[in-house]
């Protein structure tokens, strides 16, 4: 069974709350107060690298492009890059080089 876990996008602040920071009970009530919040929920893999990946995050897939991690609860809750579900192959092929918000100018439609 996957942690679950969020980051948390303040589009007020822009700033990227981390989740060891959202331990703390202050800081999720000014979030919150501020109606400042975009959860980002951990998918349970990690990049190449070993960094988490995220929904929202931007994966750079060797040799398939770059996609932008989404969800998908139409057909059931799952994570999805581009028109696939996510998988382990593809986290431990790829590489997370951003997220769509803090990097809106960086075009993620599959290609490099």
């Amino acid at each position: 069974m996957r942690e679950v876990k969020f980051k948390i996008w303040g589009p007020n602040s822009n700033y990227m709350w981390q989740w060891d920071e959202l331990q703390d009970a202050a800081i999720k009530y000014s979030l919150a107060s501020a109606g400042e919040s975009i959860p980002l929920q951990f998918t349970g893999l990690s990049d190449k690298n070993g960094v988490d990946i995220y929904e929202g995050d931007l994966l750079d897939r060797e040799g398939y492009g770059l996609f932008a991690i989404t969800v998908d609860d139409f057909h059931g809750y799952r994570f999805m890059m581009g028109l696939d579900q996510l998988c382990k192959a593809d986290a431990v092929y790829g590489q997370v080089i951003g997220n769509i918000c803090q990097n809106p100018e960086i075009d993620y439609r599959g290609k490099k």
